[in-house]
C-alpha cells in the first residue's frame, strides 16, 4: 500500500511543468527567457533525490517568465559534451544574456529552487509597463495581484496637451523601469473620469499630477506629496509611502467603471457654433447711436 508521501510525489509528478530537451530540440525550445535545465542520468541515486523536487519546482515557477527542463544527458550525449556535464545531475541556467549557460550551485529544494528562479526572473523580465485604467479587469490585474500598485491621476489632455501627457508618462515608465524587479503594479487615470474613485484616495482636480500607492490586501493607500519628477517619485517609490499617513479605501474596487482608452493624440478644441449673425452687431450700433 502506498504511503502518502508516495501519493503526493505521484500527483506532482503528473501535473509537473518540466520540459524534456533533447539534442535535436533544444536550441529551438531553449531560445528565450530564462531556463533552468537539469543534466540528469537514470541511473543516479542524486538524481532520483533532485526529479520530485523539480517536478514540485515547476508548478510553482509557471506563470514567472522561467522555464525549468531536463536533459536526459545519457540519451543526449551531445548536449551533455557541449555543456560539459561531468556528473549527475548538473544544473545549468539559461538568461537572455548568457545562452551558454551558466552552474546553478545553491540548494537542490523546491523552495529554493523556486526562490533562485524567482530572483533570476525578475532581473530578466522586461520593464511592466504604465497602463491606462480602463477598467476592473486592468484593476485587478495591476492592483489586486501584485503587493503593491502606484496609481497616477494625470490632468485631462485639454490641459496641457500630448506633449505634457506623455512627459509625464515617459517619467512614470522610467521609474517603473527602475523598479522592475519589484512586484509593483503601474496605472494611469485620467483625472475628473472617475470622480468616487478619485475621492478614494482624497485626490482633486487641485492635485493634478498626482501619485498614490496602494496595498490592495490591507486596503490602505499613501499619497506622494513631493514633485512629479524622477527624482521625486523616486523617493517615494524607495520608502514606498513610509513616513506618510495610511487611510484606509473601500467601496470602488469591485467596478469603477469603464473608460475609453487614450488614442494618443493631442486635444483638439471643437469649434463653437456662433448663436446669432455678427451682421446683428451693426442694428445695435445703429440703436445706441440713436441715442
Amino acid at each position: 500500500m502506498w504511503s502518502l508521501h508516495h501519493l503526493l510525489i505521484t500527483c506532482v509528478a503528473s501535473a509537473s511543468e518540466v520540459v524534456e530537451l533533447r539534442d535535436a530540440t533544444f536550441d529551438a525550445q531553449v531560445n528565450e527567457g530564462v531556463w533552468i535545465v537539469a543534466f540528469t542520468a537514470p541511473w543516479c541515486g542524486y538524481c532520483k533525490k533532485l526529479i520530485p523536487e523539480w517536478d514540485a519546482a515547476s508548478i510553482e515557477t509557471k506563470g514567472l517568465g522561467v522555464k525549468l527542463g531536463n536533459v536526459d544527458a545519457t540519451a543526449n550525449q551531445r548536449l551533455a559534451e557541449r555543456f560539459q556535464v561531468q556528473s549527475y545531475p548538473t544544473i545549468k541556467v539559461f538568461t537572455p544574456d548568457n545562452r551558454d549557460g551558466f552552474p546553478y550551485e545553491g540548494p537542490r529544494t523546491a523552495p529554493d529552487i523556486v526562490a533562485f528562479a524567482t530572483k533570476t526572473a525578475m532581473a530578466h523580465r522586461p520593464p511592466p509597463e504604465v497602463t491606462q485604467l480602463t477598467d476592473s479587469k486592468i484593476f485587478d490585474t495591476q492592483c489586486a495581484k501584485v503587493q503593491l500598485c502606484f496609481i497616477a491621476f494625470l490632468p485631462h489632455i485639454a490641459n496641457g496637451g500630448k506633449e505634457q501627457r506623455d512627459a509625464y508618462l515617459e517619467t512614470l515608465q522610467a521609474i517603473a523601469t527602475r523598479y522592475k524587479r519589484e512586484f509593483y503594479g503601474w496605472l494611469w487615470n485620467v483625472g475628473g473620469d472617475r470622480p468616487e474613485f478619485e475621492a478614494a484616495f482624497d485626490v482633486s482636480e487641485f492635485s493634478y499630477p498626482a501619485l498614490i500607492v496602494y496595498n490592495h490586501k490591507k486596503a490602505v493607500y499613501s499619497s506622494h506629496r513631493g514633485a512629479f519628477t524622477t527624482e521625486g517619485i523616486h523617493e517615494f517609490v524607495m520608502h514606498r509611502g513610509k513616513g506618510a499617513q495610511p487611510a484606509r479605501s473601500t467601496g470602488f474596487a469591485e467596478d469603477i467603471g469603464a473608460v475609453e482608452a487614450w488614442d494618443g493624440s493631442d486635444y483638439v478644441f471643437e469649434e463653437i457654433e456662433e448663436e446669432f449673425d455678427l451682421s446683428e452687431l451693426d442694428d445695435i450700433d445703429d440703436e445706441h447711436a440713436e441715442l
